[in-house]
């Protein structure tokens, strides 16, 4: 789920225009106490709509609004060599990985290996995924076999990797029921909101 500050971001529009996707059905509320929750599936499908809505009309599109590592946690992860290999969009998945967990009261100083190698491997399965659009899913080798494109596999292995990674660090519904945490009634309330849906 994102907050409404998140889903603002993403979505890179004001308060009513949020308001005017919930009216039409593009997007669901999810209130809980005084904060407001939108999945983030119909987010990420919302974002991509609105994109192809501007291509379409030639509307010039406004650069999203990243979120960004604070200074802080920068300082933290510098020092790690992997740190160097992070493309602007593996930057966004560290930045956004670290600050759900901090929200959530689980970070850890012990996380930020595996933070890293998350954001590594979802810059990398978004690499071949790039890739893989750009050839057919099957190949045929030298030997007259048909087999699945190196792109295809190398786009599903780092998936299985970013996956792995995200259970291991709590970022999905499944593993954070297993997590004990200094806020678990926030860890609680989030599960609520998730099976409301």
């Amino acid at each position: 789920m994102h907050s409404q500050k998140d889903a603002l971001k993403i979505l890179n529009c004001d308060k009513s225009t949020l308001s005017r996707y919930v009216n039409k059905g593009k997007l669901k509320r999810v209130k809980k106490g005084k904060r407001t929750f939108y999945d983030e599936h119909e987010v990420a499908i919302l974002v991509l709509e609105i994109e192809k809505k501007q291509k379409k009309n030639g509307t010039k599109i406004k650069p999203k609004e990243k979120i960004e590592l604070q200074q802080e946690d920068k300082k933290d992860f510098e020092d790690k060599s992997i740190f160097q290999e992070l493309t602007p969009l593996g930057m966004e998945l560290l930045a956004t990985a670290t600050k759900d967990l901090k929200e959530l009261g689980i970070y850890e100083e012990c996380d930020k290996q595996i933070l890293l190698m998350y954001a590594l491997s979802g810059q990398m399965f978004s690499h071949f995924g790039s890739l893989a659009l750009q050839v057919d899913g099957v190949t045929t080798t030298i030997s007259g076999n048909q087999t699945l494109h190196p792109y295809h596999k190398m786009m599903q292995y780092h998936e299985k990797q970013m996956l792995a990674y995200s259970d291991r660090l709590g970022l999905n519904p499944a593993s954070r029921t297993k997590l004990t945490s200094p806020k678990k009634e926030k860890v609680t309330d989030i599960m609520e909101i998730i099976n409301e849906k």
